[in-house]
């Protein structure tokens, strides 16, 4: 991201920090909102698809966000099974 080297890469920790919050408070900080949720529902409803690839690949998500969603939920499942 041009001009955004430095910014493009905190963006994880915010969301580690506010795991760490969770856990410690058991309180869902504000701070940050990708909607985790949503992206869950769409990778879930891909897997009752013929083509699950080619079923999110229509859906054309190609913001950063969603790069960012993507290997948060990737880390959020290994945390979930104990890796």
């Amino acid at each position: 991201f041009s001009g955004w080297e430095g910014h493009s890469t905190t963006n994880y920790y915010s969301y580690y920090s506010k795991s760490r919050f969770f856990q410690s408070a058991g309180k869902v900080s504000t701070c940050q909102s990708l909607d985790f949720k949503g992206q869950f529902e769409l990778l879930q409803a891909s897997l009752t698809q013929a083509d699950p690839n080619a079923y999110m690949a229509a859906q054309n998500h190609t913001s950063w966000s969603w790069g960012a969603r993507v290997y948060i939920q990737m880390m959020m499942a290994a945390q979930h099974v104990g890796v």
